[in-house]
């Protein structure tokens, strides 16, 4: 019996070796030659999705806790780096959520969300879209403006064309925003 736990507890030990060695290798060979455009992304961002208002980093915060997650889909799209297979991309964006943990800061996944952000029709990042979606430019936003804002950000088909849809999200997200986890 103890030979069958010592032979699992290699053979883990093992698995977890190579995952880690295999992220390194896709780190080294896919992304950090990436770092490049990750960082021109970041510096072709408006003033206001760099340096964006309280509102907004609240409402995005209480909606995405951490932003690799919704950003490495959107980094993968912008930088084309997806595949034809489902699996394939999954695998592909959950390495990225990863290495964006590692390598982007905070402020800088926030500012590339702020900026990649598709928000229905041709309209992509929030400066954009702000001004169409509330009337104000993203800089003075609400807090109810700026939920409906990350509201449409997750789902623009779904909330754009739906009033009463977004108007219940938007006050299901700030709920969220009024008394955090």
């Amino acid at each position: 019996m103890n030979q069958l736990i010592g032979t699992g507890v290699r053979w883990i030990a093992g698995s977890l070796v190579a995952l880690a060695l295999a992220l390194a290798l896709y780190d080294l060979i896919v992304f950090q030659p990436r770092v490049s455009d990750i960082r021109a992304l970041v510096s072709r961002a408006s003033m206001d999705e760099r340096s964006p208002p309280d509102t907004v980093r609240r409402v995005v915060r209480a909606a995405h806790p951490s932003l690799a997650k919704p950003l490495s889909r959107l980094l993968v799209q912008e930088l084309a780096l997806g595949s034809e297979s489902t699996l394939q991309r999954q695998v592909q964006e959950g390495l990225w959520w990863a290495l964006l943990a590692l390598h982007v800061s905070d402020p800088d996944q926030l500012t590339l969300f702020l900026a990649l952000a598709p928000m229905g029709g041709v309209e992509r990042g929030f400066a954009q879209a702000a001004p169409d979606i509330t009337g104000v430019p993203l800089s003075d936003v609400t807090l109810a403006q700026a939920a409906r804002l990350v509201t449409i950000a997750r789902s623009p088909a779904g909330f754009r064309d739906s009033p009463e849809r977004l108007s219940r999200a938007s006050k299901a997200l700030l709920e969220q925003v009024a008394s955090p986890r």
